[in-house]
């Protein structure tokens, strides 16, 4: 790509004088009696509060050609008044499918050059294909037709005769001449039917020399993304890694799928994680033809991380947020509910590519299909927390979860409301909070928000998380013969010469910006409304450099008077994207309703509301100061204002109250003031177990989100420990001290000890939500949980031909998330944050009290002549399986190798590594080095045994 492709993609066109766009006469013509046109546009949600207005499609350049314009009277003429009918006062009918930037683009790629006919609904012979149901939102003239809540679609608008519930399609005749080529191209009047019929039409051929008879149908003429559109595909021959950057062999190709909450890949999950291929097309704009994709580049969009006010933070670094996003959980081994957009959204793309992160790697927690609807954000049966289908369904996630992480465009935290106190001088009833990024990852040290100082001034200290945004088409609007177009531009046009129109009049508006109306959103140019709801680029001191993100550049194109304008007027602007909200404390969680039915622990009928521990109702979606203020901190059962492992011991005690009515005395709030960001003061009696303490999401507080915690909340100064965890919990249990979730015995007779739940990471069905919540525990420990973990600190493939198995590795949590990438941290066993072959050892020798060749785990092996075991190994050997089938290393393949159990570093020879190995276990009496099963003293004994030719298998 050339440096002119990227200017075209940065600078905005803003150069020169911003001199008008009109002639200096103006002679009106005569109406155009094939008006209304249609113009179709599916994309971006972060651009949403650009397109849902009138201003987005005001007439500046006069596109109608009746000197009625900005450019020329000053008078911004409405080119698309709302209306669902075609009427003599609409030029244009402009649909707008909110399906994210890249599904958009996806869409344009696929029905760019051609006409889907056929409709879209879920029983039409095109269901998947711009089906309006699975739409989030769309808009026909600003007005929705498709909405995130039920019922989805406004039938007095919505038709779901037509592609995607679409309310209007066009005759698309192209009449031709005798050679076959388009001697009079039309894109005629708007056709508008009643639902459910489609709207189809039959013509007889009438132009002179031939013609051709078409049907109407929806075609995608212009898709909005929040970023360049060469970030928006993937580039196969590569190795996907999490910080590929746009061109890189492998980006885009993370193919990771989604599962539901209960560990499938099936029903509500299965979503792919990867950018869509370019096929046929390109962008090649210095050499264009006629599948060439232009960017008509319009705003930086800036996008910030949204949190829920429980979770606790009020900054956070990039290289935090990294892992978060690639992981689902902090570095530290935290385990937030890390909320996303799906992999077709740009806000994910701008998102996580200013972060560093190939974006098919920004999947979060990974958990569902694409979410197109509210009641998946509520606790409950359906709750499912990423792939959110649209910035307004990530805000209900971030809204409704204690410990919701995400991200959404960041001027809808005013726009929206959400960040600005309701009612009006009540800071406590904000529904959520932006955080303050240190940029660590390109080496930024001070923490910034996306206050409008920091976006305008953002070197690596200020505000730079966000995107480019562009309106993609196919063809170049800007040919000469288009409204609006550029002298001697011969590019190829687009198909829709309307549209290319609309495009023009976005441009022209935003070179010629002077200044904005008071009632901008409704007889603003384009450009001016923009300019209050984004950034235009010549106004930032810096860039992202397109071809490097995330690091920056200088504008080539900085304007002074641009920027001293978006200081003065900018919705960032406000005071509230100054400084974190202290006394802030979010809504009150809404659950599910389900009628005629009882399904949540706390006996609510219908689970209509909540009930406090004092017995009462709290209502959702509503500011409850006393309740919420005991519990602002979600997991906080001590009532300090923290959620760590001191959190352990009353957390017991709340589940024992509501599984089995033990008495209890909640916590009274302590420490800091509620100005200050605690909850000292708060009644305890005000607690609400379900509020604080329902992390998976469920709707019922119960003992799996106990396993929750002890799994990936309960930080030791600050540093998440398994063990720890795990062992406290059974210990602070009262009704059978030492065993909270009541394990039997284990197979291998060995008594269950305090803590040994740590290693129930998995079940027979391999139903695991990384990332997400411990699902895969089913109260057994055993040959499934050994050959899980051990799965985690391995890497590559099994090739059973050639007789080589995956490649050990170590995962170093907390400090190379290139080992973690795909790691399940759930697999620290022995609690210090690296998953390696200790962990299988520790769940072997300590939890189990066997041997690594004990594969039926009944306390004898195959090196004493277990008959089971020997003739598991012979029925396996030299093929593919787990522990139970003879795979002692876990490197996915059963041979030799398996029963040399004292090539202990797992390097493939036994020497003095493995002696050096040895000794960093027995020096410290660790039960890891207990190869030969006697749990005693004669570890190194049965080493020397081994090492000396007792090893069969070395």
């Amino acid at each position: 790509m050339t440096n002119s492709k990227l200017l075209n993609l940065i600078a905005l066109g803003l150069a020169g004088s911003v001199a008008s766009v009109a002639s200096a006469q103006c002679v009106p013509q005569p109406a155009d009696p094939n008006a209304p046109y249609l113009i179709n546009i599916s994309g971006a949600t972060l651009l949403e509060n650009f397109l849902n207005v009138p201003a987005g499609a005001n007439d500046f350049i006069d596109i109608d050609r009746d000197c009625i314009a900005g450019s020329i009277n000053g008078v911004n003429e409405s080119l698309a008044p709302a209306g669902v009918n075609p009427s003599a006062s609409q030029y244009f009918h402009i649909q707008y499918r909110v399906v994210g930037s890249v599904n958009g683009f996806s869409e344009l790629l696929n029905y760019g050059q051609t006409f889907l006919k056929d409709g879209g609904d879920a029983s039409g012979t095109n269901a998947g294909v711009l089906v309006g149901e699975l739409t989030p939102t769309a808009y026909h003239n600003s007005v929705l037709y498709v909405r995130q809540t039920a019922p989805k679609l406004d039938l007095t608008r919505a038709n779901t005769g037509n592609p995607g519930a679409a309310p209007v399609r066009c005759d698309d005749r192209l009449f031709l001449d005798e050679a076959g080529t388009v001697s009079n191209p039309r894109y005629l009047s708007v056709i508008r039917t009643s639902n459910p019929t489609p709207s189809t039409f039959q013509y007889d051929p009438t132009p002179v020399g031939g013609g051709v008879i078409t049907v109407g149908g929806i075609r995608i003429d212009i898709a909005p993304l929040d970023v360049p559109t060469f970030w928006a595909v993937n580039y196969d021959n590569g190795t996907p890694t999490w910080n590929s950057r746009p061109t890189d062999a492998g980006y885009g190709n993370n193919d990771e799928i989604s599962r539901n909450t209960s560990g499938s890949t099936t029903g509500f999950g299965g979503l792919s994680n990867k950018l869509p291929d370019l096929g046929n097309y390109n962008f090649n704009v210095n050499s264009a033809d006629s599948n060439t994709i232009f960017d008509t580049p319009l705003a930086w969009a800036p996008i910030t991380p949204m949190i829920n006010l429980g979770v606790g933070r009020t900054q956070i670094k990039a290289s935090e947020l990294q892992y978060a996003f690639v992981t689902g959980r902090l570095p530290n081994g935290e385990n937030l509910v890390v909320a996303t957009r799906d992999v077709g959204s740009g806000t994910r793309n701008g998102f996580m590519n200013t972060l560093g992160i190939d974006p098919s790697w920004g999947m979060g927690d990974n958990i569902g299909g694409l979410s197109t609807v509210t009641t998946q954000s509520e606790y409950g049966a359906n709750f499912s927390p990423t792939n959110k289908g649209s910035n307004g369904l990530m805000e209900s996630i971030v809204f409704n979860h204690r410990l919701a992480l995400g991200y959404v465009g960041a001027e809808r935290g005013v726009n929206g409301g959400w960040l600005v106190p309701s009612p009006i001088g009540t800071p406590e009833n904000i529904r959520a909070e932006v955080l303050a990024v240190q940029n660590d990852h390109i080496g930024g040290t001070q923490y910034s928000r996306p206050d409008i100082d920091d976006v305008l001034d953002n070197t690596e200290n200020g505000f730079i998380l966000g995107g480019p945004a562009v309106l993609a088409s196919i063809g170049d609007p800007r040919n000469q013969n288009e409204r609006g177009g550029t002298p001697g531009n011969n590019n190829p046009r687009m198909r829709n010469k309307y549209a290319a129109a609309y495009l023009n009049n976005i441009s022209k508006s935003i070179i010629n910006f002077v200044s904005v109306p008071a009632d901008v959103a409704n007889v603003g140019s384009p450009g001016e409304l923009l300019a209050t709801r984004f950034i235009l680029s010549p106004a930032q001191d810096f860039i992202i450099d397109p071809f490097n993100s995330p690091f920056l550049m200088p504008n080539p194109n900085f304007l002074q008077v641009l920027q001293d304008d978006a200081r003065s007027r900018s919705v960032l602007g406000n005071a509230v994207y100054d400084n974190y909200n202290l006394r802030g404390l979010g809504r009150v969680p809404t659950r599910s309703v389900v009628t005629g039915t009882n399904p949540y622990a706390d006996g609510v009928v219908n689970g209509a509301n909540y009930v406090t521990f004092s017995g009462t109702a709290v209502t959702y979606n509503v500011f409850n100061t006393a309740v919420m203020l005991r519990n602002k901190i979600a997991g906080d059962f001590s009532g300090n204002g923290l959620r760590d492992s001191g959190d352990i011991t009353e957390l017991a005690r709340a589940i024992n109250w509501r599984l089995n009515g033990a008495a209890w005395s909640p916590a009274n709030g302590t420490g800091a003031a509620p100005a200050a960001g605690g909850i000292s003061g708060a009644i305890g009696s005000n607690i609400v177990v379900e509020i604080i303490g329902d992390f998976d999401g469920n709707g019922v507080f119960n003992k799996a989100d106990a396993r929750y915690f002890a799994d990936g909340l309960a930080l030791y100064s600050g540093v998440l420990n398994r063990k720890k965890a795990f062992t406290d919990l059974d210990n602070a249990w009262a009704p059978a001290p030492g065993n909270f979730f009541g394990y039997a015995a284990h197979s291998t007779g060995f008594a269950y000890k305090a803590g040994d739940a740590r290693a129930d990471v998995a079940n027979a069905a391999g139903t695991v939500t990384r990332g997400f919540a411990p699902t895969g525990a089913d109260n057994l420990i055993n040959a499934a949980d050994i050959t899980y973990i051990s799965a985690q600190w391995h890497s590559g493939t099994v090739d059973v031909a050639n007789g080589i198995g995956r490649t050990p590795v170590s995962v170093d949590w907390a400090n190379d998330l290139t080992s973690a990438e795909l790691a399940d941290l759930s697999a620290d066993v022995t609690g210090d944050l690296v998953v390696n072959y200790e962990d299988t050892l520790e769940v072997v020798h300590c939890i189990l009290g066997t041997t690594m060749t004990d594969f039926d785990l009944d306390g004898t092996n195959y090196l004493n002549g277990d008959a089971e075991d020997i003739a598991a190994f012979a029925a396996n050997e030299n093929l593919a399986g787990g522990f139970a089938q003879g795979d002692a290393n876990g490197d996915g393949l059963v041979n030799s190798f398996d029963l040399c159990v004292s090539d202990v570093n797992l390097d493939g020879v036994v020497d003095f590594g493995d002696f050096l190995q040895f000794f960093n276990y027995y020096d410290v009496g660790n039960c890891r080095g207990d190869i030969a099963g006697t749990g005693d003293g004669s570890d190194f004994s049965n080493f020397l045994a081994f090492f000396n030719g007792y090893d069969v298998g070395c």
